[in-house]
């Protein structure tokens, strides 16, 4: 089923308590649409298709945690795409979604591409081959030890740095 969601391109919201419009459309998956924000480039939103009403509320639980990686804090290394302001619309404050950090996709691939392309077994370092699942299950640990679950992790959600920076293999989590 083809849905066109080229509707809420230059809907007028509120992210938190600042004014912004919707910008060019993204992707999009199971729940709803991304768009890239208008004014502030280095976000953009997830606008629900469904059920909002019942996400609202856990929304705005997540948003009172940061989600900056434990083991790097001075970077501030986002390991998650995580909410960071709920979105509603201008003209009568309904609630339509989230606003999360906009991270630049083209810099990161899919553990699979990763793993064919940057990885040769017995020409890889142990500590090359290793580093991004030991930086997924810091992640996914972090989660569970505060309270959350991980609902889709699939190598669709999941992105690997394409340049090893200072030997760090970064991981994020994306829709979350």
């Amino acid at each position: 089923m083809n849905i066109d969601y080229s509707d809420y391109t230059g809907t007028e919201v509120y992210l938190g308590n600042t004014r912004d419009q919707i910008g060019e459309y993204i992707d999009s998956g199971g729940e709803g649409v991304v768009h890239q924000c208008s004014r502030s480039k280095n976000k953009v939103v997830k606008i629900f298709e469904e059920n909002r009403s019942k996400k609202q509320s856990k929304l705005q639980y997540m948003m009172q945690d940061s989600m900056t990686a434990p083991e790097n804090k001075r970077d501030e290394v986002l390991w998650t795409t995580w909410p960071t302001e709920i979105v509603t619309r201008v003209d009568d404050r309904e609630f339509l979604g989230y606003s999360m950090p906009y991270i630049d996709t083209s810099e990161y691939v899919k553990p699979q591409i990763y793993a064919k392309n940057k990885l040769k077994w017995n020409k890889s370092s142990q500590r090359k081959r290793y580093k991004p699942a030991i930086n997924l299950t810091v992640t996914i640990r972090w989660l569970h030890e505060n309270g959350y679950a991980v609902g889709d992790l699939s190598d669709e959600n999941v992105r690997i740095n394409n340049e090893v920076v200072e030997n760090k293999t970064r991981v994020t989590l994306i829709d979350c």
